[in-house]
């Protein structure tokens, strides 16, 4: 995990990184605690940890289920908790990656699915409690050119096939870029979207369009 401060208090060091387990809370503590340390405050908090399981409820064992959890949802909570009280100045952020399959499910998922809709759920009721000082959105990516996508896609007896499967549910024929759903993280941190709170925002070439 890196905490990063666009404008640390001289002479500490602009970003800082701490190991850790975020689905456990001695994570959140550390982390608070070196943030506290080093910056003071904290204005933008980014939870993007997470995890996929591809399989059907009859093959999703309770531990499996409850790892999801962990990892998705739990450690929102977690960070959250622990983060909030260093986010002082008004106008602080809070920006959760969920999935565009928690707004419009695919099959034989139904662990992650489940994740990824609590979060967009917790998005919408911490925007409420910590209103009008924290603002917290929620961004919905579709399928994105990382490791987890190629782990998954290698799993499948056809790599190339696979990967055009998954092409083929989106509007705009592609995979998402990593920079193309940073880019709607920097706008949700910034004052660009000060009035914006609450939000699940699609981020999926189309895939959940109503």
């Amino acid at each position: 995990m890196i905490l990063v401060d666009i404008d640390p208090i001289p002479p500490r060091p602009g970003a800082i990184a701490v190991n850790g387990d975020v689905s456990k809370e001695q994570t959140a503590l550390e982390v608070s605690q070196a943030a506290r340390s080093a910056f003071r405050s904290i204005h933008v908090l980014l939870n993007c940890a997470g995890r996929d399981l591809l399989a059907p409820l009859s093959a999703t064992s309770i531990e499996q289920w409850d790892k999801i959890m962990d990892v998705n949802v739990k450690s929102v909570f977690l960070m959250s908790k622990y983060t909030v009280p260093l986010m002082s100045e008004r106008g602080a952020s809070i920006i959760n990656v969920s999935s565009a399959a928690g707004i419009s499910p695919i099959a034989n998922r139904p662990a992650y699915i489940a994740s990824k809709g609590a979060v967009i759920a917790l998005t919408k009721a911490l925007a409420l409690d910590l209103a009008p000082s924290i603002r917290v959105n929620c961004i919905c990516p579709g399928a994105v050119d990382t490791p987890l996508l190629h782990s998954s896609l290698h799993a499948s007896p056809d790599y190339q096939a696979a990967r055009n499967a998954v092409e083929a549910r989106y509007p705009l024929a592609r995979i998402a870029r990593p920079e193309e759903i940073a880019g709607v993280a920097a706008f949700l941190a910034s004052d660009a979207a000060s009035y914006i709170t609450g939000a699940a925002i699609p981020v999926d070439g189309g895939r959940s369009m109503a």
